[in-house]
């Protein structure tokens, strides 16, 4: 996941842009995934919301030919600033998802990491799902992963922290603690969540650092209403990065879209 179109100030970005690879450094479920699908595609590829390059970067080292683009400056800086440690070639924009501008086409849109869902509004979710229609080839795909709205995620308490996950540091003798907060608005399908770091040493807390994100959720059938009537077809839906089968317990929806038809959204 990126910041997608959720930080209000330059700030907010530059907090996510250094502390994204901590928090979310564990993530490596999708790698694979992401990676086959690029090399069958064998053609240009783009990453809506590519952030600090968690997924772009991967696919750079195998030989894809991808380009990202991400809301965050700071994210996009960071991203650059690693390309070029690593003496990768990747082209990236700083450009909003919801409303693109890039010259030529791609073969493969991906939007990994629940990128999509940082589309808050309906609006922006068929504005996004338009420009990606001018941007795919004839035989182009969108992928692109969201999460199953599942009670227990309800069940939370809007008042309580809780731990996600300890990173430890071992080189400098320091752990993060990554706690969330998270509240939801049932009436527009958005989750609002506060993440706290704390930076530990021998159990003295050396630093606090808060970063907040915003995400949209969708249920299974209000998606592929979404997608169809934004002119693609569902070609997978599978319930996880291991092509398992989508079923009612799934907490994955992966979603593999063609576009049909004229480019226009029937709403």
């Amino acid at each position: 996941m990126s910041l997608g179109n959720c930080p209000e100030t330059d700030n907010v970005n530059d907090s996510w842009a250094s502390s994204y690879d901590t928090i979310y450094y564990d993530v490596k479920g999708d790698l694979q995934f992401y990676l086959d699908q690029s090399l069958r595609m064998n053609g240009k590829v783009l990453e809506l919301g590519c952030g600090t390059g968690r997924v772009t970067i991967p696919l750079a080292q195998a030989g894809v030919d991808v380009s990202g683009i991400d809301v965050s400056s700071s994210m996009i800086q960071k991203l650059r600033g690693k390309c070029l440690n690593l003496g990768i070639n990747l082209d990236s924009h700083v450009m909003d998802m919801a409303n693109m501008e890039l010259c030529g086409t791609f073969d493969l849109v991906i939007i990994p990491f629940r990128g999509f869902q940082s589309l808050l509004t309906f609006n922006q979710q068929v504005n996004c799902l338009t420009s990606i229609r001018n941007l795919l080839g004839s035989d182009g795909r969108l992928i692109l992963d969201l999460f199953v709205p599942q009670a227990e995620m309800f069940d939370q308490n809007s008042k309580v922290t809780y731990l996600v996950k300890e990173v430890t540091h071992r080189q400098h003798n320091m752990s993060t603690l990554v706690w969330h907060r998270t509240t939801f608005n049932p009436y527009k399908q958005t989750m609002a969540t506060n993440l706290t770091l704390e930076t530990v040493r021998d159990e003295v807390v050396l630093q606090v650092k808060d970063l907040r994100f915003n995400l949209r959720y969708l249920y299974p059938k209000e998606a592929q209403y979404l997608f169809a009537n934004c002119g693609y077809i569902v070609e997978h839906l599978e319930g996880g990065f291991k092509k398992e089968p989508f079923e009612r317990t799934s907490a994955e929806m992966v979603w593999t879209l063609k576009a049909i038809g004229e480019n226009h959204a029937r709403f």
